[in-house]
């Protein structure tokens, strides 16, 4: 088990001050934030809340840490910035981004030194190691490391010093260097135990990675020894983070030695401990453990179960590769089923037989002379009809087949269309994410608040495309929204305002004015805030893209009768009666070209129309050649569907690059 280090100062608890309301603290408890002062004691409970939730809510732990940021600096606090710059390490390395992560790993060390803070250093190495450690460079992880034992050893920090000689043997026990690693737990164990005032908990610790490495060199009955002791005294004492560690280790061991019963029984107990702990990562690990042990078991049912959720579980890139081997598991459990009828049907087919055998021999003992042909006739009528019989069921199975074969087909089909409509949709939120870099790196010097406008711009842009991803690896597409559902209460002029705003520095550059024309008494619409800002994002972007510069481009609503009617008229070269049959078709390529070079798939369209359908709504085009081209949409209101009437939902609004 390998200990990051926390903020070098101590955190305090935050006094909250009525006569100051420039910043905002956040409380998990309402989905709020509640008033705070500028005030040191304000960034460490910042830090606190960081720090605590590091490992059960990311983005919380990630929105604290900026909002310390920005406190620390305003007032000057630099220990509480490079308190902030290690809470944003140890994020940037939960999130993968090594480079980032020892970014902010160095600034902190740098700080810590201007200050003279040998205990701030310390743990700034100590934690600068855990990044060499995810790259498997376990020999800076190491240097890192020792640097961090001497700091602690002059310090005179016996517990510190204590946690990164352990650390130091996790190193070389993922090396595989079992001999030296068991030296390092031996020493911790050994220093733990002989102190003025003994720690049992160092103790334990050190007890339970000597028996994760006799494991490792598969000496598994001293490894029970030591893992059993060390999961008495964590029970004992509700220590829940080791806990989990030892239920997995154990799970581990006993699935070595082939007992799968004891090895299920303590990776559930881990896995319910670690979903009770918030715990992301030992969840996953946990599932991943128990789909292995029911794929050794043959037991491809749970164990197509594990890699489901352990899939779930996953980031991003790494779940996709998971995928292939949910994918195995299903078509091995659907064979094994498909094994056991096939065998099912043949013992029933040889008991058949035999019992026509007894009764053929009965009756050749029994009857005689002319009976005989009797019998032959009996056992020609019998077989006429089994095969009568067993024809119907070859032709039943056989239509079931291609019945099967159509489904899959459709599927198979339904699958690329929507795949292809992914990626169409991904351009758009890659693009502002592109805008934001490269207005970034255009200015030699930025201001907090512009850095902040323009990460946030990237942060809401990848959050809709981690959503659309997650949609297609649920198999989920536009068609799945429930039409029996009347979905969430929005209020659509927010919605409208918030997808212009990722369109004021494309019409910029065009010299294209946006103007609005929103009727401020339009009823609640229903449907999903995102199908909606991605009707608008398209219509929006083909408006510009195909307007000359120095035009304008006008977005209106009003209300038209029990539906919200959305307009967008542009001054473009307008639409062809023979370019407008096919304006809705997939990949349609019209003979109109966008006027600054933007490129075009002809799937923004199609996705307007099939969202528009979907949600009971309707898209058309009014146009002549010469004259523009104005889009209409009209989408239902809370006056077609009563039962579902909520409160109108706010969505966060999107800043603007």
């Amino acid at each position: 088990m390998f200990t990051p280090k926390q903020a070098s100062g101590e955190q305090s608890g935050l006094e909250i001050q009525e006569d100051q309301k420039d910043y905002f603290l956040y409380d998990s408890s309402r989905d709020s934030f509640n008033k705070f002062p500028k005030t040191e004691e304000a960034v460490d409970s910042l830090l606190s809340i960081g720090f605590d939730f590091l490992n059960k809510d990311s983005g919380i732990s990630f929105r604290a840490a900026r909002q310390a940021e920005t406190l620390a600096d305003e007032i000057q606090y630099e220990t509480g910035l490079a308190g902030v710059y290690n809470l944003l390490g140890s994020n940037y390395l939960d999130f993968g981004d090594h480079e980032m992560a020892n970014t902010y790993y160095l600034k902190a060390l740098r700080i810590e030194e201007e200050l003279g803070n040998e205990r701030g250093i310390a743990s700034a190495l100590n934690n600068l190691s855990l990044i060499y450690v995810e790259q498997e460079d376990y020999e800076t992880a190491a240097k890192y490391l020792e640097e961090s034992i001497e700091a602690w050893k002059s310090l005179d920090d016996e517990q510190e010093s204590l946690i990164s000689t352990n650390n130091l043997g996790v190193i070389h026990r993922r090396q595989g260097n079992y001999e030296k690693a068991l030296d390092y737990f031996w020493e911790t164990s050994k220093r733990a135990i002989l102190r003025t005032d003994p720690d049992s908990l160092s103790y334990i610790i050190a007890t339970l990675n000597i028996g994760n490495t006799y494991r490792n060199m598969d000496d598994f009955k001293r490894a029970k020894i030591h893992l059993d002791t060390a999961l008495d005294y964590l029970k004992r004492h509700e220590q829940s983070n080791h806990m989990i560690f030892t239920y997995i280790v154990l799970g581990n061991l006993y699935n070595d030695i082939n007992q799968p019963e004891k090895a299920i029984n303590y990776t559930t107990k881990g896995l319910q401990l670690a979903e009770s702990e918030g715990m992301r990562e030992k969840t996953k690990e946990a599932h991943q453990l128990l789909a292995t042990i029911y794929e050794g078991l043959d037991n491809y049912a749970l164990a197509f179960h594990h890699f489901q959720l352990f899939h779930e579980h996953s980031d991003t890139l790494q779940s996709m590769q998971r995928g292939e081997k949910i994918s195995e598991l299903q078509s091995r459990f659907d064979v094994e089923q498909k094994d056991r009828e096939i065998e099912i049907l043949n013992k029933e087919a040889e008991l058949r037989e035999a019992n026509l055998m007894k009764m053929d021999q009965l009756r050749s003992f029994l009857i005689a002379g002319v009976i005989v042909l009797f019998i032959i006739i009996a056992l020609l009528y019998s077989s006429n009809r089994t095969r009568k019989r067993n024809n119907r069921n070859l032709e039943e199975k056989q239509r079931q087949i291609e019945e099967n074969n159509k489904k899959l087909s459709a599927l198979n089909a339904e699958k690329d269309e929507f795949m292809s409509i992914a990626a169409h949709d991904l351009r758009n939120p890659l693009s502002s994410i592109n805008l934001a870099v490269d207005m970034i790196n255009s200015e030699e010097q930025l201001d907090q608040q512009t850095v902040r406008e323009y990460t946030e711009l990237i942060k809401i842009s990848s959050s809709r495309m981690i959503t659309l991803i997650n949609d297609v690896l649920k198999i989920h597409t536009i068609d799945a929204y429930d039409k029996t559902e009347s979905g969430a209460v929005l209020e659509i002029n927010s919605l409208v305002e918030e997808s212009l705003l990722h369109f004021r520095e494309p019409a910029r550059t065009k010299n294209i004015q946006i103007k609005s024309v929103l009727n401020r008494t339009l009823d609640p619409l229903i449907g999903d805030s995102d199908n909606v800002l991605r009707i608008m994002d398209n219509l929006i972007s083909n408006a510009i893209k195909y307007s000359p510069c120095n035009t304008s481009v006008i977005i209106s609503t009003k209300q038209a009768g029990s539906n919200v009617q959305i307009t967008i008229r542009d001054q473009g070269p307008g639409i062809s009666p023979a370019d407008q049959k096919k304006l809705f078709s997939k990949f349609s390529k019209l003979s109109n070209k966008p006027t600054g070079n933007e490129s075009s798939t002809g799937l923004g369209l199609y996705i307007v129309k099939k969202i528009c359908t979907t949600m009971n709504g309707s898209v058309r085009c009014e146009s002549e050649p010469g004259c523009g081209a104005t889009f209409i949409v009209e989408l239902p209101t809370s006056k077609n569907n009563r039962a579902s009437l909520n409160k109108p939902i706010r969505r966060k609004k999107r800043t603007a690059g």
